[in-house]
C-alpha cells in the first residue's frame, strides 16, 4: 500500500500546557559499584542543601537524558539528585526553572530567585529555548547553552514499496534523497496518498488550528510566523481546511 503523505502538514497530535511539576527520585540501582545513598554529596549554596535536581520533561529523549544523567550523577560522581518531573514540552518553560522563575510559564520572568532555582540545568534544549533564552532578562540567564541538531535526511523513513517503486517509475526517483523533491523538477507527490487522506484519518478534536499555533511564543505549537516571513520572504501564511493547515511555499 502507499503511505500517507505528511510532509506539509503542519498537524500536531497532542497539546500539552501544564504547570504541574514535582521532585522525585529513583528506588532502583543501575551499576554494580555505585555509589551508596548513605555517602552522597550535596550542593550548598546561598545558605541552603540541596540535591542536585535535573528536569525530567515529557517528551522522551528529555526523559531518556534525564534517566542517562541521574545515573551518571549519583551512581558514578556520587551527588544525591532529584527529577524536577514536569508535563511541558516546553524547552523554554525547563529553561525558566533553571533561571528560578517563581512562575516557569511567565514568559518574562518577573518573579525569579537564582539563587534557588527549581532545576540545575537543561540537559536538552532545543530551537525554542534558545530563542527564549535571549529573551531572559540578563540577570537570570543561564550562563551556557546550547542547541540540539540533527541532519533531518538521517531521520527520514519510507516504505519499501513506496520506494521501489519511485525507482521503477520513469521518473527514476530516489524517494530517501531530498533532492527528489523538488517539485519543479520531479513529481514526487505521484507515489504518495494525498494529503486529504491523511486529514480524514485524524479525529477533528486533536488537530491544532494556526491561531492556537500562532498565540504564545514560550508554547511548543509557537509557528513564528514573523521568523519565517524574515528569513524566507514569504508572507504566505494563511492556513487552509479550516485554519488547520499550512502548506509552506518556501519550505
Amino acid at each position: 500500500g502507499s503511505a500517507l503523505w505528511a510532509a506539509a502538514l503542519l498537524l500536531l497530535l497532542c497539546r500539552v500546557r501544564s504547570d504541574t511539576h514535582y521532585y522525585a527520585n529513583h528506588s532502583s540501582v543501575c551499576l554494580q559499584n555505585a555509589t551508596r545513598e548513605g555517602s552522597l554529596r550535596y550542593l550548598s549554596y546561598a545558605n541552603v542543601t540541596r540535591p542536585v535536581r535535573i528536569p525530567r520533561a515529557s517528551w522522551t529523549s528529555a526523559q531518556v537524558f534525564a534517566e542517562i544523567v541521574y545515573i551518571l550523577l549519583v551512581e558514578v560522581m556520587g551527588y544525591a539528585t532529584e527529577f524536577l518531573v514536569t508535563d511541558t514540552i516546553s524547552t523554554g518553560v525547563v529553561l525558566n526553572f533553571v533561571a528560578g522563575c517563581s512562575n516557569a510559564f511567565d514568559l518574562g520572568c518577573p518573579q525569579h530567585n537564582i539563587n534557588d532555582p527549581a532545576a540545575h540545568f537543561t540537559i536538552e534544549t532545543w530551537n525554542g529555548g534558545v530563542v527564549h533564552w535571549n529573551e531572559l532578562p540578563d540577570d537570570v540567564k543561564p550562563p551556557q547553552i546550547g542547541v540540539m541538531d540533527y541532519t533531518i535526511i538521517d531521520g527520514w523513513f519510507i516504505w519499501r514499496d513506496v520506494l521501489d517503486a519511485g525507482l521503477s517509475s520513469s521518473q527514476r526517483l530516489s524517494l530517501d534523497y531530498y533532492r527528489a523533491y523538488d517539485a519543479s523538477i520531479h513529481q514526487p507527490h505521484l507515489f504518495f496518498d494525498h494529503w486529504s487522506r491523511l486529514y480524514e484519518l485524524l479525529p477533528k478534536n486533536v488537530i491544532v488550528r494556526c491561531m492556537d499555533m500562532d498565540a504564545d511564543p514560550l508554547s511548543y505549537l509557537y509557528r513564528n510566523v514573523s521568523g519565517y516571513a524574515y528569513f524566507s520572504n514569504d508572507s504566505g501564511v494563511s492556513c487552509a481546511a479550516n485554519d488547520t493547515i499550512w502548506f509552506s511555499p518556501a519550505c
